[in-house]
C-alpha cells in the first residue's frame, strides 16, 4: 500500500496601492493564455469561468468519478526586477499544479486567480490583486465564484480536494471554508503564516491580505495536510510546520531533501 508521503509524494492602502500604477507601463495585463500551455493531444479543455466581475483563466477534465480534484497555482511573478518593480504580468512562467492536473485522473479542474493568464477585465486587473492583496476576500471571493459555478453544473454530489503550491496553497486554505464541497485541502510548500513569511524575507507585509495564521476558527470536517521540502528556503519547514500543526490542526509532512518546487520546476 503506498504511503501517505508516497501519495503525497505523487500528487504532489488606498494612497498605495494608487502608487503601484506609476510603477507599471499602463497597469495592463498581458495576453498569456493559458490554452496554448496544455497539451493539443490532452484530454484537458480550456474554459473561462465567472468569477464576481473577473473571469478567470481554468482547465477542465470532465468524468465520472465521485471525487474532483481541484489544483492552484503559486503567486507566478508579481514583482520583477528584483523585487523593484511591479510585473505588469503576473501569470508564472513555471506550472508544476498545471502539470499535476495534466497527470491527475479525472474530473479535475485547474482553477485560475484574477487577472492571470491574459485574464480582465483589464478595468478590473489593479496590480494589487497580485501584491499586496494577493490572498484578499476580494481574490478569494472571485475564486469561489469559479469553483462554485463550475461544481453546479457537474453531475451529482461530489467532494473536493483542493491542492494548492505555495500562495495557492494558501488561497487552497482559504477558499475551502466557503465550499461545503471541499473535505480535504493539500497544500505544498505554503506559507501559513504570511506575516511571518514577509517579515522572515524582509518584504514588505501583505497588508491587504488574510493570514490564515490569525483566523480563529477553521471547519472541522475538512483535512488539511501540509507538505513541507526539507531544502526550501522560501517556506522552511522549521519556521511554519509548527505554525501549520497549531493553527490548522494540520497533517505535517516534511519530504526529504526537497526544496521549495516539490521536485518539479519552480
Amino acid at each position: 500500500m503506498m504511503t501517505l508521503q508516497g501519495k503525497l509524494t505523487h500528487l504532489i492602502r488606498l494612497p498605495l496601492l494608487a502608487a503601484l500604477c506609476g510603477l507599471l507601463a499602463g497597469c495592463a495585463v498581458s495576453q498569456g493564455g493559458l490554452a496554448s500551455r496544455l497539451p493539443a493531444e490532452h484530454t484537458a479543455r480550456p474554459i473561462a469561468l465567472e468569477g464576481d466581475g473577473f473571469r478567470l483563466a481554468a482547465a477542465e477534465r470532465p468524468g465520472d468519478g465521485e471525487s474532483v480534484v481541484v489544483f492552484i497555482e503559486g503567486d507566478g511573478r508579481p514583482w520583477v526586477s528584483g523585487g523593484r518593480r511591479v510585473s505588469d504580468d503576473p501569470t508564472p512562467r513555471h506550472t508544476p499544479m498545471l502539470q499535476r492536473f495534466l497527470e491527475a485522473p479525472p474530473p479535475a479542474l485547474y482553477l485560475g486567480r484574477p487577472c492571470y493568464f491574459g485574464m480582465g477585465p483589464e478595468a478590473l486587473c489593479h496590480p494589487a490583486l497580485w501584491t499586496f492583496s494577493r490572498y484578499s476576500t476580494r481574490v478569494v471571493a472571485a475564486m469561489h465564484a469559479g469553483l462554485r459555478g463550475w461544481l453546479d453544473r457537474q453531475p451529482g454530489q461530489r467532494q473536493v480536494t483542493l491542492i494548492g503550491h505555495s500562495g495557492g496553497g494558501v488561497l487552497a486554505l482559504l477558499l475551502s471554508e466557503s465550499v461545503p464541497e471541499v473535505k480535504r485541502v493539500i497544500a505544498y510548500a505554503t506559507p501559513v503564516d504570511i506575516t511571518r513569511w514577509s517579515r522572515l524575507h524582509g518584504f514588505t507585509p501583505l497588508f491587504d491580505s488574510v493570514n490564515p495564521a490569525e483566523r480563529a476558527a477553521w471547519r472541522h470536517d475538512v483535512r488539511r495536510v501540509l507538505v513541507f521540502g526539507e531544502q526550501d528556503r522560501q517556506v522552511p519547514p522549521s519556521a511554519f510546520s509548527e505554525a501549520a500543526e497549531r493553527l490548522l490542526g494540520a497533517e505535517v509532512v516534511v519530504i526529504p531533501g526537497a526544496d521549495h518546487s516539490m521536485g518539479s520546476d519552480p
